[in-house]
């Protein structure tokens, strides 16, 4: 094992791509190749990355900024939306809090789950529609009934947006 340390060590000083990587005394694993190495092995030119990652960085982060404001909105707008729609204390509470949070959690594992088997830039996506449809359904809403399904709907889009981020 000590030679193929030195020899993995050597290949990598030299520049030579090492066929595996050395995790401890018998134990290997074998290097994945990267997207420009494949291209090149299939004989076409090196592949080009299509997203910058600090592209990916700052919508990652804008979409979590959002989920957070969007999380706090109905207890920001708890006396407006008490008097449009004449919501009692428990229904005012239920909204901001226990309704909200019990979808979240409910549906956060699953999609947890789902996460890490599952495309999460299609999952992060599909969850950010999700919760930008249900924001827009809660401003449509004209009666409780209604604020409480577009709540519930929010809360699953942002249950499914904040386990895939990285």
């Amino acid at each position: 094992d000590a030679a193929l340390v030195h020899s993995f060590v050597d290949e990598e000083r030299s520049g030579r791509n090492p066929p595996h990587i050395v995790l401890g005394p018998g134990l290997r694993r074998r290097r994945q190749p990267l997207p420009e190495e494949l291209g090149q092995r299939l004989g076409g030119q090196p592949t080009e990355r299509l997203t910058n990652p600090w592209v990916v960085l700052l919508l990652l982060t804008a979409c979590y900024a959002l989920s957070g404001a969007d999380r706090q909105l109905v207890a920001v707008l708890a006396e407006p939306l008490r008097q449009e729609f004449g919501l009692s204390d428990t229904q005012l509470g239920l909204l901001s809090g226990f309704m909200f949070a019990l979808f979240y959690t409910a549906f956060g594992v699953p999609l947890a789950w789902l996460a890490d088997r599952a495309n999460r830039v299609k999952i992060i996506a599909a969850a950010c529609f999700t919760w930008s449809l249900f924001t827009a359904a809660t401003g449509l809403s004209t009666a409780f009934s209604h604020l409480a399904i577009a709540r519930a709907g929010v809360a699953i889009g942002e249950a499914g947006a904040s386990p895939p981020r990285p």
